[in-house]
């Protein structure tokens, strides 16, 4: 089932994640009137985010999980350390050994933007973007969310033993 890994990835975290899939799929297939239990409220962002955050104490983690850590800790720098210059950059799928030769975008571009920032003081936002040639975009909620931002905070320190603040 292509769902086995949301729900073996939530566990205990999001533990309704399994009857949520199971009722959409009771809908979807059920003959009319059909009698069909309610499904469960989606788990929250925070319940999810937990989950994941598991995955790096764990040694298991992906290298999408990763780019979100990271994310989420520069926009946290950001927020945290007022006159510090804190942001991410997309260079996007370039062509290198680990992109590929196929990978669709520009290696000259990709790095452009990092020299931009750099060079340039008068960016806006002048902390905290998420960019992408130049141009800011939109992160994912979890690398913007707070709460998520502290939690891994607090799991980087009690894992490195380094404190942020």
């Amino acid at each position: 089932m292509a769902n086995a890994g949301v729900m073996a990835a939530t566990g205990d975290a999001a533990a309704n994640s399994w009857r949520r899939l199971v009722g959409h799929m009771f809908r979807a297939f059920a003959s009319g009137g059909a009698p069909i239990p309610p499904i469960p409220d989606a788990p929250t962002s925070a319940a999810l985010y937990r989950a994941d955050l598991r995955r790096l104490t764990a040694g298991t983690a992906s290298y999408s999980d990763s780019k979100l850590w990271v994310t989420a800790l520069a926009l946290a720098i950001a927020s945290r350390w007022k006159g510090t210059s804190s942001h991410v950059v997309d260079p996007g799928w370039v062509p290198t050994r680990m992109g590929g030769a196929g990978a669709p975008d520009d290696l000259t571009a990709g790095h452009q933007t990092q020299v931009w920032l750099a060079t340039h003081h008068d960016v806006t936002p002048g902390t905290g973007g998420y960019w992408y040639h130049q141009q800011v975009q939109t992160p994912h909620p979890a690398a913007q969310d707070e709460d998520f931002q502290a939690r891994l905070i607090q799991v980087l320190e009690s894992h490195t033993g380094v404190p942020l603040d």
